[in-house]
């Protein structure tokens, strides 16, 4: 029975030779396909999702529980809540919502990682539209608004080689304490500033318009100036390569260089004592806009607790630093979580109460009537947490509680404080299981929805 004309096509029918060429035909076929598949895939992208609603009014927040999250937000404008994860940032609408909804909008990059968010709000200094500021692990600094998730500006910073999200499972790290990026204020016209700091410089920025103000690229070798922080209206960077370590303190609105410090004693080596130790302490946000700083001579000290049980060591001493660079010490701070404002200092003191003192005589103002975590401060108020984790609102002067937030039990009542927020009225904190970080997510953090979040 004769072939049909068919059948002749089918591979079984071919010659010897016309299946090889019809087998390499196929693999080259296969092959660009899957090219140009991982090329649409892995290619760097952006990917904005822009609001298509209006925003509705600021709300108010009321002392109230209002829920958990499972994300960190920072809150813009009393209007929006800010998320990052990995590869993406994004806002959502209201405030006040229970748990996670829709986003508003979102901005995603690939292959890059968020490695910094900085919420700006209009001001009377600046009537522009609230900004979200993000820092990605490729060098991008994206400035988008807050209302909608337009790009407003860009700008690039030569990233250090280990910039990546560390923000683990809530993002808390990478909006609560961003890698490389800070606010101050300018001494001479009192406008906000942004602060990038990338492989071995820094970078200052107009946040509404993206114009840069001034750069300083470090000399010397390569990672030698990783710890950094600014104070009010300060850029305090340290030099670890220089022997012994030494600050450099420079002015947030110019770049001038204001002061060089070492604390007294510090040694030219060996490598560990000639890096001594410090770190910057009751700062608003991350390590932006500090008041103070702790530091010793040595490399290797202990907690102030430690010390206090009798173990043999060396404890921190904390700093002030003025807008002209000039160093002095914090008299009787007695901590290792000192917080102040202009005229009042809080801390927790080694039986578990928290104490205040005035920063002008050094009176004692309160102690908290039980023993708690102090959380963090904000304008006029402390935040506490009290042994069943109940909120406690206190007067910074007086000590008087303003409000106690009843907690529901389902919120638990043995957790650690991550990290912890306070704008707007609003308060989020990261709640912790263990407190190392060493853990795992399922054993580091307290519950799957990690973040309490709290009108005070």
């Amino acid at each position: 029975m004769p072939t049909s004309r068919v059948a002749r096509w089918r591979p079984a029918h071919w010659s010897r030779r016309n299946r090889r060429i019809g087998g390499v035909v196929a693999v080259l076929v296969i092959m660009l396909a899957v090219t140009f598949t991982g090329y649409r895939t892995l290619r760097p992208a952006e990917d904005l999702s822009e609001a298509t609603s209006p925003l509705p009014s600021p709300e108010d927040a009321e002392a109230l529980p209002y829920g958990e999250l499972i994300s960190a937000p920072i809150v813009v404008e009393g209007r929006l809540r800010i998320f990052a994860e990995q590869r993406k940032v994004w806002a959502e609408t209201p405030v006040t919502a229970t748990q996670q909804v829709t986003p508003h909008w979102s901005y995603r990059r690939w292959p890059a990682e968020a490695v910094g968010v900085v919420g700006i709000e209009r001001t009377f200094l600046w009537g522009g539209p609230g900004l979200v500021i993000t820092k990605w692990s490729d060098g991008a600094v994206v400035a988008l608004e807050a209302a909608t998730g337009a790009v407003t500006w860009q700008a690039h910073v030569e990233p250090d080689p280990d910039e990546t999200y560390r923000g683990r499972r809530t993002g808390g790290q990478t909006v609560y304490a961003p890698e490389g990026m800070f606010t101050a204020v300018s001494a001479t016209d009192g406008k906000l500033l942004l602060l990038v700091a990338g492989k071995d410089q820094v970078h200052a920025f107009d946040p509404g318009t993206g114009a840069e103000r001034w750069g300083v690229t470090f000399p010397g070798p390569s990672g030698c100036h990783r710890t950094d922080w600014t104070g009010e209206t300060t850029y305090i960077v340290k030099d670890v390569c220089a022997a012994p370590a030494e600050l450099k303190v420079f002015d947030a609105a110019t770049g001038m260089q204001l002061a060089t410090w070492r604390p007294v004693g510090a040694s030219a080596g060996p490598d560990r004592e000639a890096n001594w130790h410090v770190r910057p302490a009751s700062c608003r946000t991350g390590n932006s806009q500090c008041a103070l700083f702790q530091a010793a001579a040595t490399a290797d000290v202990i907690p102030f607790v430690e010390a206090a049980r009798g173990q043999q060591g060396v404890v921190a001493v904390t700093y002030r630093l003025s807008p002209t660079g000039g160093v002095e010490r914090e008299e009787n701070a007695a901590s290792d979580l000192p917080m102040v404002t202009a005229d009042v200092r809080v801390e927790p003191m080694l039986n578990g109460y928290v104490w205040a003192h005035s920063r002008v005589d050094g009176s004692l103002l309160w102690i908290s009537t039980r023993p708690a975590i102090l959380l963090t401060i904000d304008g006029s108020w402390a935040y506490l947490a009290d042994r069943d984790r109940d909120i406690l609102v206190v007067d910074l002067h007086s000590g008087l509680v303003r409000t106690m937030i009843d907690a529901p039990a389902r919120y638990g009542s043995t957790w650690l404080a991550g990290y912890v927020y306070a704008h707007d009225g609003f308060l989020a904190i990261e709640r912790l299981g263990s407190g190392r970080a060493s853990d795992d997510d399922i054993h580091y953090y307290y519950t799957p929805n990690t973040v309490l979040l709290i009108g005070v």
